[in-house]
This record gives structure tokens, sequence and C-alpha cells, in this order.
């Protein structure tokens, strides 16, 4: 009977170790797997994020090295065409000779048909034969001296149509004829005369 429950209890002790060497076992392999899966893992904290300096940032602007700028300008050539400087040609035309130069350039044309300042060059056209007392010129109470004058290039009789110079206290006489203006004689007006044949009034 001793030795039933002798041989009893030596096989509850042996399951007891073995169920106990049983655990042991697992619980090692469990720690093995967490172990295993700590150390397999990947290191995802490690931001795989670019850092090398080549990200060209918005703001950045790639020049060309070879800085040419070529601005197509052409050549610097100021072809203006400006002409010859010696003609004498505006664009009105041709310039206009003076008549004269002084006074001797200049001739008087009295007679019955008008009377006026040319110049020499001119031929005057001769008054056709009427019956007249005096010239066309007497009027004008010409300096016999000096009955004309070269006035800016232009010849003109020697009489005064600058109606300022008058003193009397009377309006300027009005022309009949077109054309026509008031000389000024002595302190006060004088005839009309064609404004052709004035001086330049200054």
């Amino acid at each position: 009977m001793r030795r039933e429950v002798f041989f009893v209890g030596w096989m509850a002790l042996c399951l007891v170790a073995a169920c106990q060497s049983d655990a042991n076992v697992d619980s090692g392999a469990d720690a093995e797997d967490i172990g295993d899966s700590d150390t397999n893992a990947p290191a995802s904290s490690d931001s795989q994020a670019p850092t090398s300096s080549d990200s060209q940032a918005p703001g950045d602007t790639t020049t060309p090295q070879n800085g040419d700028s070529e601005t197509g300008s052409g050549d610097n050539d100021n072809d203006t065409n400006s002409g010859d400087s010696g003609d004498s040609e505006t664009d009105s035309g041709p310039l206009v000779r003076p008549e004269c130069i002084t006074a001797a350039d200049c001739q008087l044309a009295a007679s019955c048909c008008g009377c006026g300042a040319f110049s020499v060059d001119v031929e005057v056209a001769p008054c056709p034969p009427i019956a007249c007392l005096v010239d066309e010129c007497f009027q004008y109470d010409l300096p016999p001296e000096a009955p004309v004058v070269c006035s800016k290039g232009k010849c003109a009789l020697n009489i005064d149509c600058d109606v300022s110079h008058a003193l009397c206290n009377m309006p300027p006489p009005r022309c009949e004829e077109e054309g026509w203006v008031p000389t000024v004689q002595g302190m006060c007006y004088g005839p009309c005369v064609p404004s052709n044949q004035c001086p330049a009034v200054n």
C-alpha cells in the first residue's frame, strides 16, 4: 500500500515538474518572439524627407551663366538723312531772293497810272498817255532825295504807314480800295496807299 501511495505521489511530482518546464519554455518563446518583433521592425521613425540642399525654393531663380543681354538694338548708326547742309531749299520750296540789299537796288515808278517802288531788275510797264497834271507820287509827299527805301529785303516807298505816329485827335481814315492803308504825314493822316508799298512796320 505504501508503495502505491509513493508511486502515485512520485507521478504527481513528475507531472507538476513537466508542466512547469513547459510553461517556462512557452514564456521564453513568447519573450523571444516579442524581442524579435521589436528588433525586426523598420526604423520608421527616421523621416525619409529629402534634406539635401538641392531642392530649390520657390523663390530661387536660375540665371544663365552667359549673361549676354541681346537687346537687338542694331547698329548705332544715326541715319537721319538730313541732306546736304549747303542746300538752300526748305519744305515750302526754294528760298526767295530778296529784292534789295540797299535803297540803290530800288527804283521809283511814278506816272499818271500809279506810284510804286520796284527792284531795278524789274521792267516797269509804261503808262499809256493820259492827261494828268502831276503823277500819283505827288500826293505822298515823298522826299525827292530818297523816295524809295529797302525795308527788310523789299523795295518800298519812303512813307510812314504806322498810324500810331499820328498825333491828331481823330480816327484814321477808311480806305475805299481793298488792300490799301492810310499813311501819316506830319502830325496827322495822309492819303491811302497800297499796303505792299509800305515799309515794314516794327
